[in-house]
């Protein structure tokens, strides 16, 4: 007999890091492969990072793709229905659970839509507002954030070109809502639906307001909307603004630490406590200069770090393996998502001409560690012998250096490493056929070993002896608890 139990951990320890960062890695997907392209969006919805529009080396985009986290994998959607005109520099967000809304943007003969990606379904549905006093105007460069259990967007800021002379115009400061005005869309006639259950409202704010921007980027933390940098029509900023989400106040925050330069066009994340933002452009005084820098604010301290890649460097040369030798070039405009314990960055253009004055267009995606690995999902055990059993695990999602592997014998509590690799499996071997042992797996990146472990409890002889009697493991399980407390007594 013997005593088996599993317990996984998918849930990370809520725990504050001092140092959310890692290692960029190159990423090499496969399958349908977008094309170079900047101004573009990413959208997480569930396993899937959708991919929309953008413009590539020669004209404006308006397709839609999605990469899968786990396999990193690209597959073309060709969803129906009424698609958004081809355009760069709009946004893209969660809505209503289940829907990518897509707003604003640069393009030709575009106006103020909204419109709505069903991923479910693969149709595209359109909302023209109804009431036109209450609706932002054509933009790009805005930020919408998703609130209120992704049933309310909020948008600020953003710019429009002025079609006879080509000048930026730098729109408002105002800050407006999308909401959505019934418990849920009816699937079946979405459109419809999006005119009688949603609208736009212009929303009262005071404080310190901050000014008409464009290229800015904003997070939301503790019901708390976190702004940072933006284009001003004159210079680039560096500054940052929080506003209260229930009082709609707005705070010009004072911050410390390695601030970043004054930016736009740049892309930012939230981890954990962090706001993390990549690249970017500098505009001050009519000169121009691009970013490949990685700075955190730390939104409990209000304190800025900069990623510093000459100690990552160190580390290497001292002897860790990451298997990642290159760091993502400068770039603007690119798109980035937070997937799992990763930075995700996609595409962009950088700060190069060619001979024809054209900057160059990017496809390229990398990924940046910024927190420890989750636990394997599952651990487990197959060729089992009086003394001798094969544990195998879960590829953990995610960058990671190695597996650890322990064990210890039931209620001792000493756990010793067994193996340190990246293979999902081992031989154990020289155990007490009797005996009953423990075995838990984690992960290390750069940060260390992953909080969450998956443990398992094993009798070699045990496991023996329902091989040799052709007993199914399911049944075993089942064992009733006398028998439980007889294997723990043995």
């Amino acid at each position: 007999l013997m005593n088996i139990q599993r317990q996984s951990s998918l849930t990370k320890a809520n725990i504050t890091l001092e140092v959310p960062f890692g290692i960029w890695r190159q990423i090499n997907s496969g399958g349908s492969t977008p094309q170079a392209r900047f101004g573009h969006s990413l959208t997480l919805l569930g396993k899937k990072l959708i991919l929309f529009a953008g413009a590539g080396s020669n004209l404006l985009l308006n397709d839609a793709a999605y990469l899968n986290v786990d396999t990193f994998r690209w597959t073309k959607l060709e969803p129906s229905g009424e698609p958004p005109e081809p355009r760069a520099q709009h946004t893209a967000t969660i809505f209503a659970q289940k829907y990518i809304a897509v707003f604003g943007g640069r393009g030709f003969m575009l106006d103020n839509s909204f419109f709505f990606l069903d991923i479910e379904k693969q149709l595209w549905s359109r909302y023209r507002p109804q009431h036109y006093d209450a609706a932002p105007s054509l933009r790009h460069g805005h930020s919408i954030n998703s609130i209120a259990n992704q049933s309310k967007l909020i948008l600020f800021g953003g710019a429009e070109v002025n079609s006879e002379t080509g000048a930026l115009i730098i729109n408002d400061n105002q800050l407006y809502s999308f909401e959505l005005n019934c418990g849920t869309l009816e699937i079946q006639n979405l459109s419809s639906n999006l005119n009688n259950h949603c609208s736009w409202k212009r929303i009262h704010v005071s404080g310190d307001i901050p000014p008409p921007l464009c290229g800015h980027t904003t997070i939301i933390y503790k019901n708390n909307l976190f702004l940072f940098g933006g284009f001003n029509g004159l210079n680039s900023i560096s500054d940052v603004y929080k506003l209260d989400l229930t009082t709609f106040v707005w705070k010009f925050v004072e911050v410390c630490g390695e601030k970043p330069p004054s930016l736009s066009q740049h892309t930012a994340i939230l981890s954990s406590n962090f706001m993390i933002i990549f690249g970017g452009r500098a505009i001050n005084e009519g000169k121009e200069t691009c970013s490949k820098e990685t700075y955190a604010l730390n939104l409990e301290k209000m304190e800025w770090q900069k990623r510093n890649s000459d100690s990552v460097a160190a580390l290497r040369s001292s002897g860790w393996s990451d298997g990642a030798t290159a760091e993502p070039p400068v770039r603007i405009l690119h798109a980035s998502e937070c997937i799992s314990n990763r930075m995700f960055i996609m595409g962009g253009r950088d700060n190069l001409q060619d001979e024809f004055g054209k900057k160059n267009c990017l496809s390229d995606s990398w990924t940046l560690d910024i927190d420890v690995p989750s636990a394997p999902v599952s651990i487990s055990f197959r060729k089992t012998t009086p003394n001798q059993t094969e544990i195998f695990w879960s590829a953990v999602n995610g960058a990671i250096d190695k597996y650890l592997l322990e064990m210890c014998e039931l209620d001792t509590n000493n756990w010793q490493i067994i193996y340190e690799g990246k293979s999902t499996n081992f031989l154990v071997d020289n155990l007490q056929s009797t005996k009953i042992y423990n075995f838990r797996v984690s992960a290390k990146n750069y940060f260390g070993f992953g909080i969450g472990l998956t443990t398992i409890k094993i009798m070699p002889a045990a496991l023996n002896n329902l091989k040799n009697n052709n007993q199914k493991l399911e049944d075993f399980i089942k064992i009733s608890n006398s028998e439980i407390e007889a294997a723990d007594a043995i």
